[in-house]
């Protein structure tokens, strides 16, 4: 690690430079009085002026090193809301308003509960963070019914809890970065509306803010060496943004402290860099998926609302800590904008809303179990009607705000009118690496997601990247159909985070890399050759494995059905080459797995699924196996694969997927071989005839007519064509990696 920071012995000497040029000046112009530009100025911008800077011995230059933090801002309550919002937040629960008594009825219920007592020795983080919301819930009770017997609860709690990170298992080593900053922002949020509202007695003032200094102290300086630091610079991810949150809220509450200053810098430089820069490629997204986006909003979003409080606006010097950064670091002052102005945030946030499902829930891809972002409330913060609109209008994640009701609260009264977005039916994210695919914004939409990571998107997924590339995942009319198979949790992961849990092409068994704890884990892709016009849309994921060259492409049709062409080219020998389907039926799921001669069905309440499958040179050998996945945290659960095996040089597979409601009647769907390269599948639902083809070879495809069908030629790789429902005119093509196509002897392009 690099580091540029000035030395000791160099910022003594420039303060004794200071000081000796300050005296001249005070000698030459009698400008030591009181009120002098040498005691008002304050170059660092940190509250503190030069003179008082000197005087404690701090640098006037460096943000970072100060006696107290922006002392000015003084006032209680101050981190989510003042006392006159306060007044109104109580009001409004107190009238049970809808928007704000669900929330405070879960805090007033975690007010209740008695200390939890650590089951071992060794500090508990998990126990710990379930005390402070115990603190939390009493305090905002105390807050609002004023019962003595809420405070003696709450006293009674923090003083039992216990600070000693350092006596934490390795166990524990990674939960202690997660709970105790989460801690920390219960104790803060608890002790600032206290104070604010005068209910906290000097001798419990006292205890509080010891309490929360002490542990504050503990986790900084456990993680800032030895294996505690290895930690953090291993992570790189969600670790480190809720460490450096949960550290300067304890700055923006206790701003009075000497090191009040070094956790404001260390913690709004850190959570920033990771989230915005590290985690996120450019456009919008998170590596590590959308779950963990979630869970790192957990403390980011109070801990940046907070600093908004104080920036209003505003950019202000902070300087880097280079303690949690690997590679090239360094330690230099940079000016930094107030996170809730910036593009990049409103950005991130659309990420998780532009390929969430359909029903709400975010996509469980990468290490995600199906998620809940917190749209509420980020609508009120970043005034966005359209995450206002998520908020209200989808069954799932409706309201979503656990663990951060606080926040909730404080916003419920800025939420905006939600506004619908505008319906596209492609939406192509090519740095994150996802294409979504989306009949409507209803909650009954036709909705598949391909995905192709590369870069941030994929490397710095880290712990919590899974080997997925090119796979596709279903949902429709309200059922997810073709899924994902999720997370478990991190300790269970490795059951469903393989190449062989996901929709994609295995060549002998194996796919993008698989590691037992996602490092190193998939492979490369690209998003190319997308297009979006009318009622077609379409992309294609480049990637490969085992020196195979694996591409996916996928043609979403007059927003009703998918055709998903796989060509996978090896450069030698003979390989087997099977295509996975992961299903929502089967096993332990409410659905029910079909199979048919020429590919399956899944039949669930609402919806159903009706896909052709075929397969470039013999026909493919058909079968089915069951297999864990996880729609929900810790709760694994079976379903049944499809399964559609070859062999050969190379392979190319074909599937027309077609998802109906659960009354409704599938369109028919054949397969057609063109020996001994090729294969299509044709769809005909009495308004038109659509044609998909694929090769495996590099050379042109050639199909014979075929009933209604006239002859097709093409030199592309996969082809789709409409055609009248004679069979006559063709309506609409597009080419994927070619140049001609002729139907029926004649040139269409």
């Amino acid at each position: 690690m690099r580091l540029a920071a000035r030395s000791l012995e160099s910022q003594i000497a420039q303060r004794a430079l200071f000081t000796a040029l300050m005296m001249v000046a005070c000698w030459s112009q009698k400008a030591c009085s009181s009120d002098s530009r040498a005691v008002e100025e304050d170059p660092d911008r940190d509250g503190v002026s030069t003179a008082r800077e000197l005087e404690s011995g701090t640098d006037p230059q460096d943000p970072s090193s100060a006696p107290q933090w922006q002392p000015q801002w003084s006032e209680h309550p101050r981190l989510l809301f003042d006392a006159e919002q306060w007044s109104r937040i109580k009001a409004a629960i107190l009238d049970g308003e809808p928007g704000f008594a669900p929330y405070y009825d879960r805090l007033e219920a975690d007010g209740e509960r008695p200390f939890e007592p650590h089951s071992t020795p060794e500090f508990q983080p998990q126990t710990n963070e379930r005390n402070s919301r115990t603190v939390l819930g009493a305090a905002v009770t105390l807050a609002v019914k004023e019962e003595r017997s809420a405070l003696d609860h709450l006293l009674q709690v923090l003083g039992q809890m216990r600070t000693d990170v350092s006596s934490l298992s390795t166990d524990d080593l990674d939960k202690a970065t997660i709970h105790t900053s989460k801690a920390l922002i219960n104790l803060c949020e608890a002790y600032d509306l206290l104070e604010g509202m005068g209910m906290l007695s000097s001798d419990a003032r006292t205890r509080f803010r010891e309490s929360i200094r002490s542990l504050a102290a503990e986790q900084r300086a456990f993680y800032e060496q030895g294996l505690g630091q290895a930690v953090l610079l291993l992570t790189q991810n969600n670790h480190n943004i809720k460490v450096a949150s949960g550290l300067a809220i304890v700055g923006m509450t206790l701003n009075e402290l000497p090191e009040a200053a070094a956790y404001v810098n260390y913690g709004l430089m850190d959570a920033w860099y990771f989230l915005t820069q590290y985690q996120c490629p450019p456009g919008g997204g998170q590596a590590e998926g959308p779950a963990y986006l979630a869970y790192s909003a957990l403390n980011y979003l109070p801990a940046f609302w907070a600093y908004h409080r104080f920036a209003r606006g505003e950019s202000f010097p902070y300087k880097v800590d280079c303690t949690h950064r690997s590679g090239d670091c360094h330690q230099e002052i940079l000016e930094f904008a107030d996170p809730i102005t910036t593009p990049v945030m409103r950005q991130i946030h659309r990420w998780w809303h532009r390929i969430a499902m359909p029903d709400g829930y975010g996509a469980n891809i990468e290490d995600s179990n199906l998620n809940c972002f917190f749209s509420g409330t980020v609508a009120a913060m970043f005034d966005d009607p359209v995450m206002a609109w998520r908020d209200s209008a989808l069954p799932d994640c409706n309201g979503h705000a656990g663990g951060i009701e606080m926040l909730r609260l404080a916003t419920a009264h800025s939420i905006p009118e939600p506004r619908r977005p505008q319906h596209t039916q492609a939406d192509f994210l090519v740095e994150a690496g996802q294409a979504v695919f989306r009949s409507s914004w209803s909650q009954d939409a036709i909705w598949g997601l391909l995905i192709a990571e590369h870069d941030i998107a994929r490397v710095r997924g880290f712990g919590h990247e899974q080997p997925d590339a090119s796979s596709f995942i279903v949902a429709a009319f309200g059922e997810y159909l073709l899924i994902d198979s999720g997370y478990i949790s991190f300790t269970e992961r490795s059951r469903v985070a393989n190449a062989e849990n996901h929709n994609l092409v295995l060549v002998d068994g194996q796919g993008p890399p698989t590691s037992p704890i996602g490092l190193g884990a998939d492979a490369d892709a690209w998003l190319d050759d997308t297009f979006s016009r009318e009622d077609l849309a379409g992309a294609s994921a480049t990637t490969g494995w085992v020196g195979c060259e694996v591409i996916r492409d996928v043609v979403f049709s007059r927003k009703s059905l998918f055709m998903v062409a796989d060509r996978v080219l090896c450069p030698a020998g003979s390989h087997d080459f099977c295509l996975l389907w992961h299903t929502h039926a089967g096993g332990t799921t409410s659905g029910e797995l079909v199979m048919e001669a020429d590919g399956f069905s899944v039949i669930r309440d609402r919806a159903r699924i009706d896909a052709c499958v075929g397969a470039a040179g013999d026909e493919p050998r058909l079968t089915h196996f069951e297999a864990e996945h996880a729609m929900h945290h810790s709760s694994p659960e079976t379903h049944e694969v499809f399964q559609a095996c070859t062999a050969g040089g190379s392979a190319a597979f074909l599937s027309a997927i077609l998802p109906v409601a659960a009354s409704g009647i599938s369109p028919a769907a054949r397969v057609v071989h063109s020996a001994p390269d090729a294969v299509a599948v044709v769809v005909e639902d009495g308004e038109a005839i659509e044609w998909f083809g694929v090769t495996r070879g590099r050379g042109p495809m050639a199909f014979a007519s075929d009933g209604t069908l006239r002859s097709i030629a093409t030199d592309a790789r996969s082809a789709f064509v409409r055609l009248s429902v004679d069979g006559r005119t063709v309506k609409d093509f597009q080419l994927t990696g070619g140049t001609y196509l002729e139907y029926d002897g004649r040139s269409v392009k």
